[in-house]
């Protein structure tokens, strides 16, 4: 017999704390290949991910403090 699991969280690839789903400052990275394949989901918090990115690099919307 198998348990249906809801998920509810995700863990920051960063720092490797829990981020609410409803969180938002949850963020989404899609990282694959240039063909595609193989691909890999991770999750972080923005400022976590934020904090990754050289600042020689002009972070988008996605990364602004406040959306």
């Amino acid at each position: 017999m198998t348990k249906d699991h809801q998920i509810t969280g995700y863990v920051c690839a960063f720092c490797t704390n829990d981020i609410p789903m409803s969180s938002p400052d949850l963020r989404r990275l899609n990282i694959e290949t240039m063909d595609g394949f193989p691909s890999q989901e991770l999750f972080a918090h923005r400022a976590c991910l934020a904090r990754a990115i050289s600042p020689e690099i002009p972070l988008g919307e996605v990364l602004d403090e406040d959306p």
